[in-house]
């Protein structure tokens, strides 16, 4: 680390050792400080090579000599390296110099939401809801991994320049090894903290996540956490004693009391589920937005905004179903706007028109077979696709696949088969439990524009894909594997000759697998090991 002679900025040198043993070095320049924690700082970080600017997470070495601190580090990078959801800060990079650990994450430019709460003083309920239903998504999608997050709170509730809900700071977390099993670690933020937490003769679990989601709810409506005190000892009193109460100088709905009052039991078995949770009547009684308006920083949304969203929910419904119809990605949002339990209702002839159709920067000159276009509907059906070798196909949320080969002929592949062979069929002849699926496949047939032209025998498909804030991968039967980054890089994995074909900047390149570590290419190497972590987790499940 040095300063450089420039409004004496920090220098931060990075140390890399190439396969032939040659050292070369990356520059990064430290920007300001964004927080402090207790045996971290976190700072603004450029790449001085491509200008990304990161948050950085700096941990002074001198500060892990005891075995535990550093145990416990080593434990949170971990965790934190294994989640990709689009409601998780991203863990970008590691590397350490002489003196630091230095963690890159993505940076959220509009800060956190303890922040916003203190300019604001409180948020209107269509606000909480909106947050609240990106929290929920993050906990459950942690608690699937059997990860109990343990210091969800305001400050580690973030916003990225989309107004987007991120969790952040995984430095309590800890993994579930087996059933059943009972943590007794004292640890959290003293408002925050769960009544098992303080008395830990039976330990505790996922439940004291959900305890604190109701905690960050009532913060969010009344200004100030339930048992804030002038004293962390008050404060954990007050919690064992489960004495709070909603200020008669508040007005707070009758469903927004209800949900809180029925997380925040002292019993962790008495507390809502997150099912219970998410079917509550506070989330389901007007429509709730993806996001909101970034003058809510600073400002409550407006009168004529808070109507549109709080207004006759059979109305609503009305206007937001129009035939299918497909926009661009930059002119429309293309998330749902309604209660959850009303997505599942909609006819198939009325579904909703807010998606989008994406398309691969890979060049048509590639002979091998790559996801071309595709519309990411999960939401409601699946992912619809056209292969570069004109086919169309889908993957339907209940893990069936259905291909659509246009000389008439659909490939159907059952979730619960276990061989690769599929069931074939006329679209004249289509089994009656199959029509809304090759309806659904229709679709998507018409709005990806594919050309009509005949197939003969078995074609490849999708058999898996998921979707994180960071790529979509798409994993085809025939093993390849495309990854196609948010910023609209690519991988291309070709399974049967082991080629990788790799796009930035519009630039198209082949390697050999030998040759990514030979090619100094640090992008290329980087997105490789992402994309091995990813596949490992995907060939796991």
């Amino acid at each position: 680390m040095k300063h450089s002679d420039k409004f004496d900025e920090i220098i931060i040198e990075e140390k890399i050792v190439k396969v032939n043993g040659d050292i070369a070095s990356r520059f990064y320049t430290r920007g300001k400080e964004l927080g402090k924690g207790g045996f971290a700082k976190v700072y603004e970080l450029t790449n001085n090579e491509n200008k990304f600017v990161s948050a950085a997470k700096i941990i002074k070495k001198s500060s892990l000599s005891k075995g535990r601190t550093r145990q416990k580090l080593m434990s949170e990078i971990k965790i934190h390296r294994s989640v990709h959801h689009k409601g998780v800060v991203n863990f970008e990079y590691l590397f350490e110099d002489s003196e630091n650990i230095y963690i890159l994450l993505e940076l959220c430019s509009n800060g956190n939401l303890n922040e916003k709460l203190k300019r604001r003083g409180k948020f209107t309920e269509l606000e909480a809801q909106c947050y609240l239903i990106q929290l929920f998504s993050v906990i459950k999608y942690l608690h699937t991994l059997k990860i109990v997050h343990r210091d969800i709170k305001l400050s580690n509730l973030f916003l990225n320049d989309s107004m987007e809900l991120k969790l952040g700071d995984f430095g309590l977390a800890t993994k579930i090894e087996f059933d059943g099993e009972r943590k007794r670690t004292m640890c959290g933020t003293p408002n925050y903290i769960a009544p098992e937490i303080l008395d830990s003769r039976l330990g505790h679990s996922y439940e004291v996540d959900i305890w604190s989601f109701g905690i960050v709810a009532y913060a969010m409506l009344i200004g100030i956490p339930p048992f804030q005190s002038e004293d962390a000892r008050a404060t954990y009193k007050r919690i064992q004693d489960n004495n709070y109460s909603f200020p008669d100088t508040e007005h707070i709905s009758s469903e927004a009391k209800d949900l809180i009052s029925s997380i925040l039991q002292t019993d962790p078995s008495a507390r809502l589920t997150l099912n219970q949770i998410i079917d509550h009547p506070f989330f389901n009684k007007n429509l709730i937005p993806k996001t909101l308006p970034l003058s809510t920083l600073c400002i409550p949304p407006s009168a004529t905004y808070l109507k549109h969203f709080e207004g006759c929910l059979e109305e609503k419904k009305r206007e937001e179903f129009i035939p299918l119809s497909p926009k661009t990605e930059s002119s429309i949002n293309y998330k749902q706007n309604l209660p959850l339990r009303e997505i599942a209702k909609s006819p198939i002839n009325m579904v909703q028109s807010k998606i989008f159709i994406c398309v691969s920067g890979l060049k048509p000159e590639l002979d091998d077979i790559w996801v071309e276009k595709w519309i990411d509907y999960s939401e409601k059906y699946g992912l619809g696709y056209k292969l570069s070798n004109g086919i169309v196909g889908a993957h339907f949320n209940d893990l069936s696949k259905i291909i659509y080969l246009f000389n008439q002929t659909v490939q159907y592949y059952d979730s619960k088969q276990t061989t690769d062979e599929p069931t074939i069929f006329s679209i004249n002849e289509c089994p009656s439990e199959l029509q809304k699926k090759l309806t659904i496949l229709q679709h998507f047939n018409k709005h990806l524009k594919v050309d009509k032209f005949p197939i003969e025998g078995i074609s490849p498909y999708v058999k898996k894909w998921i979707s994180n804030n960071v790529a979509k991968i798409f994993r085809l039967s025939n093993r390849n594997v495309h990854i196609v980054f948010y910023d609209k890089v690519e991988l291309l994995i070709q399974g049967q000759n082991k080629k990788i074909v790799f796009l930035e900047n519009n630039v198209q390149a082949i390697y050999s697998a030998t040759q990514i570590m030979e090619s100094g290419n640090q992008e290329l190497i980087k997105r490789m090991r992402f994309t091995k972590e990813i596949l490992t987790g995907m060939m796991q499940k």
